[in-house]
């Protein structure tokens, strides 16, 4: 049986090593972990429109998915870059497509949406891996007794 403690707000019941994970992860992986969860959840949707309760259009799920998808869009800084611009642009179309799979109960808008950000998640598994690349890189400069910080006279 999994053991969970009480969220920081105190409203509901948290995994303590998602939590954790949460508190010490990195901008690049913060944002891969909300992509991850918004295809979970365009997943979970899916399913249950195909299977469960197709009558039931606006969800927890779906709710929850347009937040994280809302959330995505506010993380978009710089939007005067053209690529910045483009990812906001993605984020727009999909929350809008999310709400047009919500009026018609359309499975295959829902599954749309899970490969876009399938497809996104990709992308950021690979940003993330780099700056996990460049962080051990330059650790081991540092510690390194050939590298440019070994010939630093720390004592002043």
């Amino acid at each position: 049986m999994r053991q969970s403690q009480w969220s920081v707000s105190g409203d509901r019941p948290v995994n303590t090593y998602l939590e954790a994970s949460i508190r010490s992860a990195s901008p690049p992986r913060l944002r891969l972990m909300l992509i991850e969860r918004a295809a979970g959840l365009c997943e979970c949707i899916s399913q249950q429109w195909k299977h469960e309760l197709p009558e039931v259009g606006c969800g927890e799920q779906t709710l929850h998915l347009r937040d994280i998808l809302t959330e995505l869009l506010a993380g978009v800084a710089r939007t005067d870059l053209p690529l910045a611009h483009q990812v906001a642009d993605l984020y727009v179309f999909l929350i809008q497509h999310l709400d047009r799979a919500e009026s018609t109960i359309d499975v295959s808008m829902v599954d749309e949406i899970r490969v876009v950000l399938e497809t996104e998640a990709q992308t950021w598994r690979m940003v993330c891996a780099q700056a996990t690349a460049a962080q051990q890189d330059s650790a081991a400069l540092v510690t390194s007794p050939r590298g440019n910080a070994s010939n630093l006279n720390l004592q002043g």
